[in-house]
C-alpha cells in the first residue's frame, strides 16, 4: 500500500496502531456461537454468500446467491447464480417473506454471474457491491444502488476493479470518515496464496489499489482460486476488529476467527477461533449480536446468538495440526495409514478398529480453557487425558463433519502439556476413523 494512504487511513482512526507487542497487553474477545436454527426455508433453492441487513423502515432485508439445488449428491454449479434471492422479515428470527430476485446478470456488461452482495446504507442510498465474474484473472466487483430495494441500477463506473482469480465475496466497512472493502483474492499468478484484499475508498465508487488484510501461508495452495479466504467479514467490537473468513478446502462449514488493533492488518498467529458455519455474517440487533450462515448443503438462512468471552490478556494462542500432511505434535499413530481427503488433494490418517491417534500440544502457564476443534469421517471417541469428551458413532462412511468442543478443566493439561487421543470407534471398516486436522485454542 502506498505511504500516503495508510497515512490517510491512520488519520481516519485517529491513532496509530497497535503493535503485536502492545496487543499482548489489550484484553480480547473470542466469539462464541450459540445453537442455529433455520430461519428461512429456501427450498427448493439454497442461499450462499449473503447480506442481511436492517433498512430505514426498521424491517430486516435478505440479499444472497442463490440456485436450485443439485440432487444425487453433486455439487452445484456456481456459474450458473445469475439472480439474487431477497427476503425481508420484521425480525431476525422471521417470519421471512421471499421477494422477488433481484439484479439478474447483464451480459451486456460483461457479467458472468451474480456473487456474493454485500449492502451499505449512505446519505439515504443503498449501495449493493457484488461479484460479476468475466474471466479469472480479470475478474469484475460491481456495485448497484436503490432507494427503495426494490428498484435497483447498476452504477455506470462498473466495474468498480477488475482483480484475481475470480475475485470475489466483497465485504463493505466503516471506518472513520472512510470505507474499507476486504474481498476474496489470489496473492500473485506465481505465488497462488489464499489472501484478504483490501481496498480504501471516501465516496463508495472510486478505490484504491490492493493492499493485504491477510496472506495465508500454513496452508498449500493447490488450487489458484483462494480457497482458504473465502467470505471475509470484518466487525469492530470494543476497540479491536475480527475478522472472520470460510475455509472451505479444510472444511465447508469451517470459519476461522482473527483478532488485531489494526483493520488493514491481520496475522495468521492471531487466530482465535474455529466456527461450525459457512459465510457467516455478524448481524448487530440492538446490544446482542447474532451470526447467520447459509451454503450450497443448508436449506436456507441460519441463526444463532454471537456472545463474546472474554480472553486472559496473554497473546491468542492456538496450535494446529494438519493430521495427513504432516507429523505435528503427533505422538503415537500406530497402524495408522495416510488417505486422501478431499478435493484440493489433502490428506487424512485413517485409524483402523481399535486403533487410535494421539497428539500433545505444548501450552503455556495458567491456561484456563481449551476449545478443541477437529474434522473426522467415520465412528469416533475422543479422550483429554483419560477423559473422554466425545464419542459419536457415523452411519454413513466418509461424511465429513466438524465439531468443537469446550473444555474448562485444567486437571485436562496437567505440566502445560495438553494430550487428546482419537479412538476409532467403528464396527467395520466402512466406520474407520479418518482424521483431517486437529486446532486448539487456548486462554
Amino acid at each position: 500500500m502506498q505511504h500516503w494512504l495508510k497515512l490517510f487511513l491512520i488519520a481516519w482512526l485517529g491513532a496509530i496502531s497497535l503493535g503485536a507487542s502492545a496487543d499482548e497487553q489489550r484484553d480480547f474477545y473470542i466469539p462464541v456461537m450459540g445453537p442455529s436454527q433455520l430461519v428461512f426455508d429456501s427450498n427448493p433453492a439454497y442461499i450462499n454468500d449473503h447480506t442481511v441487513f436492517q433498512a430505514a423502515d426498521g424491517q430486516w432485508r435478505l440479499i444472497g446467491i442463490t440456485h436450485d439445488k443439485v440432487l444425487g449428491g453433486k455439487l452445484p454449479v456456481p456459474w450458473l447464480e445469475e439472480e439474487f434471492a431477497h427476503a425481508m422479515a420484521p425480525s431476525l428470527t422471521g417470519p421471512w417473506k421471499a421477494l422477488p430476485r433481484i439484479l439478474p446478470v447483464d451480459r451486456k456488461l460483461g457479467e458472468t454471474h451474480v456473487w456474493a452482495p454485500h449492502v451499505v446504507s449512505h446519505a439515504g442510498l443503498y449501495y449493493c457491491f457484488y461479484a460479476a465474474g468475466g474471466g479469472h484473472w480479470d475478474s469484475m466487483l460491481n456495485l448497484a444502488t436503490s432507494s427503495d430495494l426494490m428498484t435497483w441500477t447498476r452504477h455506470p463506473a462498473n466495474p468498480l476493479f477488475r482483480d484475481f482469480y475470480d475475485a470475489r465475496d466483497p465485504m463493505v466497512l466503516r471506518v472513520g470518515e472512510g470505507w474499507v472493502m476486504y474481498y476474496t483474492k489470489t496473492y500473485s499468478r506465481e505465488e497462488r496464496l489464499s489472501t484478504v484484499a483490501y481496498r480504501t475508498s471516501t465516496d463508495l465508487v472510486h478505490w484504491s489499489e490492493p493492499g493485504f488484510a491477510l496472506v495465508v501461508r500454513t496452508l498449500p495452495a493447490t488450487l489458484a482460486n483462494s480457497q482458504y479466504t473465502e467470505s471475509p467479514f470484518v466487525i469492530r467490537y470494543r476497540g479491536l476488529y475480527y475478522l472472520f473468513i470460510c475455509t472451505s478446502d479444510l472444511n465447508y462449514k469451517a470459519t476461522r476467527v482473527f483478532v488485531s488493533s489494526d483493520p488493514l492488518h491481520f496475522e495468521e498467529a492471531d487466530e482465535i477461533a474455529t466456527l461450525v458455519a459457512h459465510a457467516a455474517e455478524v448481524v448487530p440487533d440492538g446490544e446482542r449480536f447474532y451470526l447467520t450462515h447459509a451454503g450450497w448443503f443448508y436449506d436456507g438462512l441460519y441463526l444463532a446468538e454471537l456472545s463474546w468471552q472474554p480472553a486472559r490478556k496473554f497473546s491468542p494462542g492456538m496450535r494446529f495440526a494438519n493430521s495427513g500432511d504432516n507429523e505435528d505434535y503427533l505422538v503415537s499413530a500406530p497402524g495408522a495409514k495416510k488417505v486422501r481427503w478431499g478435493l484440493a488433494g489433502q490428506h487424512a490418517l485413517e485409524a483402523g478398529k481399535g486403533q487410535a491417534i494421539e497428539y500433545a500440544f505444548p501450552l503455556p502457564e495458567g491456561v484456563s480453557s481449551i476449545t478443541l476443534v477437529f474434522e473426522k469421517a467415520g465412528s469416533c471417541r475422543v479422550r483429554a487425558g483419560d477423559k473422554k469428551v466425545f464419542e459419536e458413532e457415523q452411519a454413513i462412511p466418509d461424511q465429513p463433519s466438524l465439531h468443537s468442543i469446550e473444555l474448562t478443566d485444567p486437571d485436562l493439561w496437567p505440566d502445560k502439556e495438553f494430550k487428546v487421543r482419537f479412538e476409532s470407534a467403528g464396527p467395520g471398516s466402512k466406520n474407520q476413523l479418518k482424521l483431517s486436522y486437529i486446532k486448539i485454542y487456548y486462554r
